[in-house]
């Protein structure tokens, strides 16, 4: 993360101090619009005055941020109401990763949400909490542990397991499993091999003082859900089993009894949330991709500021009460009314100017989305209370001012001369992988992309095609957000940006889900290999390239080049192998392994870089053609034939068929991004929807000016 320091920031990276350019915040806020969701998608109300009263306070709400709770509770009841939609509570239901060495157990989710079978993990957390880093972290660690958990197990016990974890790691006891355990959550079983009559509540508590005895007799007492327990019994055995294993370890009884309510209640949590997100119990990959997590931020300041306002007129008012100050009481009252009133209609609030995120957070939220997108899930930014210009075309938002289009192009430059501090003479410059612009802020490559795009403008140019059949294209430019070729490719008619965006997404996400499965392993180790070529040349200690393999590559590289010195001084014999002979392309191929080849295609599975653009490649599968079969395209991707760029009309040559079904798209490939090619034919549906195409993309640009 960047440290800040007399208001510019620094990185640490590799032994060198780096100063953080502002465009690289810009960058940042640019990617995380994209995924920021209006609160009214998801049917969430605005955060009012009413929700920072507080409640009586009681053992289980001991301790919460009482106006988060208030907010979530009232939020549950109005989406339950919105048709079609289903909400379930989940404040302050705590698992444990279970993990080694980590003892902190982590908030699962504030609210689950569904709606038309999509189902919504939801954190939400104050902007005056100011607990943003501890925010991310929850969501990160719930994106973690559903993705681990549910690779080994359904969904079924998924929560209550993590719950259990937590238990134990309270009290520094192993989750790992004993001997003999066989499937059971628990280490033991006492309870759940007594018979069933023994059940809700431990009625016949025995008066011997033996621990169980003990153990039953402090658990009727307990204040817990009778009710629901009732109708769960197997789950209310399995949690006085784990509770009973901590009485079997030795913990001293009033410790585990002091706790044991607020347990029963995350029992209760966590099979009510199992029953809402896994109601079968059995899951699929397709319901899997269904599942978004939801990092939720409650813009809170407009309440916040007259509210603290507000309390430092009643401490006032009753100064002056106590000293009998009546023109003071009576000014006071006013002052305290028009307060009081004015918290009441939040939107009259709506005035502040400064960004809610500063720019130490822009790093970490993206790291976060980044996060949770690598195990598969979709993510979503949502500002509750967002101070925005909605009459203005947006120029204002939580992050601030939109940057223009001039001030975007200014800040994708890279300035060369600047240099890391500590007296280090390298020039600054960020290793890809830390650049989240789709563009890697290559400032060159992103104005050669504009130029194309603005000399394709809204009047196409033609360019021939040397066949009988067709003689001309049309070029139709598409928005350059690192989704081009779905864009260019699966555009509909009727279909916005955002919709284009959404089913790029959920189509990466497919790509990944089928290598997964062991589909197209052996054909996309040809790409693997290229990769790995790229590695040794250029990042030749970058941790993605396997150990086994650069040894063989290198010790090929030095059999080869002594090879050619004999060669060159006639040194050679008959009994001296060539060097593909002794190191062939495919000996090296099969030191890939399926775990090699499904960590690469993991990259395409979100926009960051140029690396995840589309790749294709002639003659062999690639992630160009199995997404053409997935989304059931025909589509054939032409590059130009020639290099001349002073012609208006360019020869292209035809570089991929992808697919063998669905209707036909042609695309070009220019340096590292696709636009659509249509042949102008009246009312057909290449032409509408490459016309959608150049209405995205013009809406695009119209957005950036």
């Amino acid at each position: 993360m960047p440290i800040e320091h007399d208001d510019k920031f620094y990185r640490f990276y590799r032994g060198h101090w780096y100063e953080v350019d502002a465009s690289r915040f810009e960058s940042i806020k640019r990617i995380m619009r994209t995924f920021k969701l209006p609160q009214e998608d998801l049917q969430l109300p605005d955060y009012l005055f009413q929700d920072t009263e507080r409640p009586e306070q009681t053992a289980l709400t001991a301790g919460v941020d009482y106006k988060e709770a208030n907010y979530n509770t009232r939020t549950t009841s109005t989406v339950s109401t919105s048709s079609g939609w289903e909400a379930l509570l989940l404040d302050r239901l705590f698992i444990s990763l279970g993990k080694k060495g980590n003892i902190n157990k982590f908030e699962f989710a504030d609210l689950l949400l569904k709606h038309q079978n999509n189902f919504y993990i939801i954190h939400i957390k104050r902007d005056g909490s100011n607990a943003l880093s501890h925010h991310r972290e929850q969501v990160e660690r719930s994106a973690d542990f559903l993705a681990s958990e549910l690779k080994r197990n359904n969904g079924q016990d998924l929560l209550l397991k993590g719950v259990i974890h937590g238990l134990y790691q309270s009290f520094s006891l192993s989750t790992k499993k004993e001997k003999n355990q066989g499937k059971r959550l628990t280490k033991g079983n006492y309870f759940q091999s007594l018979p069933k009559e023994r059940f809700p509540f431990l009625e016949s508590v025995d008066s011997d003082e033996n621990n169980l005895s003990i153990f039953k007799k402090n658990v009727s007492q307990l204040k817990i859900d009778s009710d629901f327990f009732e109708e769960h019994k197997s789950y209310f055995s399995i949690a006085l089993d784990a509770l009973y294993d901590c009485v079997l370890q030795k913990i001293p009884m009033e410790k585990i009894i002091a706790i044991a309510e607020g347990f029963f209640e995350s029992v209760k949590q966590a099979v009510k949330a199992q029953k809402f997100l896994f109601p079968d119990g059995v899951l699929s990959q397709e319901f899997l991709k269904n599942i978004k997590i939801i990092l939720a931020v409650i813009d809170d300041r407009n309440i916040e500021r007259p509210l603290k306002e507000l309390e430092k007129v009643k401490t006032k008012l009753k100064t002056a009460r106590n000293n009998e100050e009546g023109e003071e009481i009576k000014a006071l009252k006013e002052e305290e009314k028009k307060l009081t009133d004015a918290l009441k209609i939040v939107e009259t609030n709506k005035k502040n100017k400064d960004p809610l995120f500063k720019n130490q957070d822009l790093w970490g939220l993206d790291r976060t989305r980044m996060a949770v997108q690598k195990y598969g899930f979709g993510f979503n930014l949502v500002i509750i209370n967002e101070d925005d210009d909605k009459n203005d075309g947006k120029s204002w938002d939580a992050f601030g001012s939109i940057v223009k289009r001039e001030e975007q192009e200014n800040s994708m430059m890279i300035d060369d001369k600047q240099e890391p501090i500590l007296r280090q003479s390298e020039e600054i410059n960020f290793p890809p992988s830390l650049l989240p612009n789709v563009f890697q802020e290559n400032s060159q490559q992103m104005r050669s992309i504009e130029e194309s795009s603005q000399s394709f403008g809204p009047n196409t140019v033609k360019y021939t095609l040397p066949s009988e059949e067709i003689s001309e294209f049309s070029i139709y430019p598409t928005i350059g957000d690192g989704d081009c070729f779905f864009h260019a490719a699966f555009t509909e008619v009727g279909e916005s940006e955002g919709a284009i965006k959404k089913k790029a997404a959920e189509m990466r996400s497919a790509l990944c889900e089928v290598v997964k499965e062991g589909q197209y392993i052996n054909e996309l180790r040809h790409l693997v290999y290229e990769h790995y070529i790229d590695l040794l040349v250029n990042k030749p200690n970058h941790p993605d390239l396997p150990q086994a393999i650069k040894a063989i590559m290198i010790e090929k590289d030095e059999y080869t080049a002594t090879y050619n010195g004999m060669q060159k001084f006639g040194l050679l014999t008959e009994t001296t192998p060539n060097p593909e002979d002794r190191y062939s392309v495919d000996t090296i191929k099969s030191l890939i392994s399926h775990d090699h080849i499904k960590s690469y295609m993991e990259r395409f599975r979100t926009v960051g870089g140029d690396e995840t653009y589309i790749p294709f490649r002639s003659g062999i599968i690639c992630p160009a053609e199995i997404l053409a079969i997935l989304g059931e395209r025909h589509i054939n991707i032409f590059t130009f034939a020639s290099e001349t760029k002073d012609s208006e009309s360019k020869e292209l040559r035809l570089m991929k068929i992808a697919g063998t079904s669905g209707p036909v798209v042609n695309v070009l490939h220019i340096g590292d991004h696709f636009v659509r090619l249509s042949c102008n034919l009246n009312e057909s549906d290449d032409t509408k929807q490459a016309e959608q195409i150049e209405n995205n993309y013009n809406s695009w640009m119209l957005l950036r000016k």
